[in-house]
């Protein structure tokens, strides 16, 4: 069965879950990171690999099972014709600590290939307003995905 995202956040922030989220808004997340991978026009093999181990860590997912849910998140991305009906319906099932994730991890997916195209700085901004993920907030996110990663 699959860990919900609020489960995954509440784990890492020491947080017991008062009511985990519908799988659904795990998938919406997901897609949400999806759609910054796609937003430059290809999907590198690192923002791949990338995508894979986020399913893993934060669905619990393994295998086929992984690879089968990021195959949705890519199918629910490339049919939402709304972003920011996807980013509405996150604001309203995810808490702040929650969404503060989501756009750090759409700030790792978009480093993974080394390269911020300014499609992907765009989109996690806007991402991030429709959040409820103030500007400064998505400026200390960046800096927070970029801790690690090559010069």
């Amino acid at each position: 069965m699959l860990k919900t995202l609020s489960a995954l956040v509440d784990a890492l922030t020491g947080r017991a879950a008062a009511h985990p989220p519908a799988d659904e808004r795990q998938l919406l997340a997901a897609s949400l990171i999806v759609d910054c991978a796609l937003v430059d026009g290809t999907l590198a093999a690192p923002e791949r690999a990338l995508l894979r181990d986020l399913v893993r860590t934060y669905t619990g997912l393994s295998g086929s099972e992984a690879d089968d849910f990021l195959g949705q998140a890519e199918q629910r991305a490339a049919e939402e014709g709304d972003f920011a009906a996807v980013a509405a319906e996150l604001r309203r099932g995810l808490d702040a600590d929650q969404r503060r994730t989501v756009v750090e991890l759409m700030w790792k997916v978009a480093l993974a290939d080394g390269t911020i195209h300014e499609f992907e700085e765009d989109l996690i901004a806007r991402a991030g307003a429709l959040l409820g993920v103030s500007e400064g907030e998505v400026a200390v996110l960046r800096a927070t995905a970029t801790v690690g990663q090559p010069s």
